[in-house]
């Protein structure tokens, strides 16, 4: 079994990344290319997952690796100077499946890294074929301090995680559960101190489906959690919120937007999917971002063949209770919209990284939500996060070398203002 899922996750990498990805002339040997674009990663296969800026003014890579059999694969951080020149690489986990899905720099300049495992076991009874929700703690130089596993005797994932103002950290996925003869996702948050042992968890079982997708900590330790829930069998997937004291105790229930909808064709079973929703805690409440279709207005959902599209990116700010603020809609373009990132400038203004069809769109907001700017840079269509640097945009992604057949490499695009690649 453990062959079989390494071998269906291998094919399923391959089928969704290559038609997302651009060909760019790429040497290979120089790890650059004639395009401006920076290139990492080996020759059997790799996945960028999650793309920042670090304090030294540097950048941090993560994702996963496949091995040069391609029967496993470990998850990965990568740690650059600011011009893109490896400073360390190292890969984490062990013979079976593992992998990133979201990484941040810590207060202590370590990183904390979340995502999945088969290969770390948990102390119950569990087919070794599934899959463990993973964090992992590193100091500034990428080495272990320490890595936990969490979940059931089922599949369980972490999909994104953020450090409290205690230097605590809080992790959100999904658990699954059973629910009288069905296995279902539940919404799952876990809190961990600074050795990554358990202080509380939460799950959500009321709905049939239920994930967490973003975390985000505000100043006075409320944390605040957003993902997506399907209520019945039969009904769209809708964005979710849910806050918790710092101790775990719940300010409110899990809510979900019902003015907001995402077609579950999209997200059912699709770990591509998860950054459709994102969280940035404020001093006063949250920035909660998404790609979806707002109602009543289907317009906004363009419809091919059997495949649905969203084409809308809401921005919106909420309190800690989930009640709306100001609210934004902005349409891209082509056939599809796939959220990517959003940062929070100093100033309070937001920087949002999107995936179309064929570009990379880069929409900033002032802090009243209101769009400044925007470009589209064609034929990056697969980035993986941007953050601004002083006069430029950097982006991870993940990319095709002209010369293969396969989306083997990510890498980093330098882009200057109007989105032109140097």
């Amino acid at each position: 079994m453990v062959f079989r899922k390494h071998i269906i996750s291998f094919i399923t990498f391959l089928a969704f990344v290559c038609p997302s990805c651009t060909k760019v002339p790429v040497n290979i040997a120089s790890n650059t290319s004639s395009s401006g674009i920076i290139m990492y990663g080996n020759q059997y296969g790799n996945k960028l997952q999650s793309f920042g800026r670090t304090v030294d003014g540097g950048y941090f890579l993560s994702g996963y690796t496949l091995a040069s059999n391609g029967l496993n694969q470990q998850g990965f951080i990568q740690k650059t100077d600011k011009n893109g020149k490896i400073l360390w690489y190292h890969e984490y986990g062990g013979k079976y499946l593992d992998e990133f899905l979201s990484v941040h720099q810590t207060s202590d300049g370590g990183f904390i890294a979340v995502g999945s495992t088969s290969s770390i076991p948990l102390n119950i009874p569990q087919p070794n074929y599934n899959t463990h929700a993973y964090i992992l703690k590193t100091d500034a130089n990428g080495q272990v301090l320490w890595q936990k596993v969490f979940g059931g005797p089922f599949n369980d994932q972490f999909y994104d995680v953020a450090e409290t103002p205690d230097h605590s950290f809080v992790a959100t996925g999904f658990f699954e559960g059973v629910s009288g003869t069905l296995i279902q996702k539940w919404l799952y948050i876990v809190k961990v101190d600074q050795n990554g042992d358990s202080l509380w968890t939460h799950t959500t079982s009321s709905y049939t489906l239920s994930t967490g997708t973003s975390v985000a900590i505000c100043s006075d330790g409320i944390i605040g959690v957003t993902g997506y829930a399907k209520k019945t069998d039969t009904s769209y997937i809708h964005p979710l919120f849910a806050s918790f004291a710092t101790s775990g105790q719940v300010i409110n229930p899990v809510i979900t937007f019902d003015t907001i909808v995402m077609h579950d064709d999209l997200l059912n079973n699709s770990a591509e999917r998860i950054k459709n929703e994102k969280l940035i805690s404020m001093q006063d409440g949250f920035i909660f971002i998404c790609g979806s279709s707002p109602l009543p207005s289907p317009s906004r959902l363009d419809k091919t063949g059997d495949n649905y599209f969203e084409v809308t990116i809401i921005a919106a700010k909420i309190d800690q209770k989930g009640n709306f603020g100001w609210n934004h809609a902005f349409i891209g373009h082509g056939n599809g919209v796939d959220l990517c990132d959003a940062v929070m400038n100093n100033d309070g203004s937001l920087l949002i990284s999107v995936n179309l069809p064929d570009a990379a769109w880069l929409l900033n907001l002032n802090s009243a939500g209101t769009n400044t700017s925007e470009i589209f840079i064609p034929g990056v269509g697969f980035a993986e996060g941007c953050t601004p640097v002083d006069n430029f945009y950097a982006l991870g992604i993940n990319l095709i070398p002209a010369n293969s057949s396969h989306a083997y490499y990510f890498g980093m695009a330098i882009t200057d203002q109007n989105g032109k690649i140097k």
